[in-house]
C-alpha cells in the first residue's frame, strides 16, 4: 500500500489575531452545530476584553494545524491553560478537520 505522507504544521499560538478570522469560521461553518462561542469574533473579545487571560487565570493556547501544501488552516481548537480553579469547567472543542 503506497500512502502519500502529508506533514501538517502545528502552531499554539498567545491571541486569536495570529489566525486568520476568515480561516477560523470557515472551519467553524463546516461543523454539524455551529456555535457563536467558537467564532473568531467572540475569542478575540475575550481576548480583547481581557476576560480570558493568563492575569484572569485563563491563559490562551490557541492549537492550529495547517497544511502546508496550501498553507490553509484545516484544524483549530481555542484552549486555555487555567492558573487556578475557582470551580470553572473547561470544554475542549477542535473545529475542523483533515480531508483529503
Amino acid at each position: 500500500m503506497n500512502q502519500e505522507r502529508f506533514d501538517y504544521r502545528t502552531g499554539i499560538l498567545a491571541s486569536p489575531s495570529e489566525v486568520d478570522a476568515a480561516e477560523w469560521n470557515a472551519l467553524l461553518a463546516q461543523q454539524s452545530q455551529p456555535t457563536p462561542f467558537l467564532r473568531h469574533e467572540f475569542l478575540s473579545a475575550l481576548h480583547a476584553t481581557r476576560c480570558a487571560v493568563a492575569d484572569t487565570g485563563w491563559a490562551p493556547q490557541f492549537v492550529t494545524l495547517t497544511d502546508p501544501r496550501t498553507d490553509k488552516l484545516v484544524a483549530a481548537a481555542p484552549v486555555y491553560l487555567k492558573g487556578h480553579s475557582y470551580g470553572e469547567y473547561t470544554l475542549l472543542c477542535i473545529i475542523g478537520g483533515v480531508t483529503d
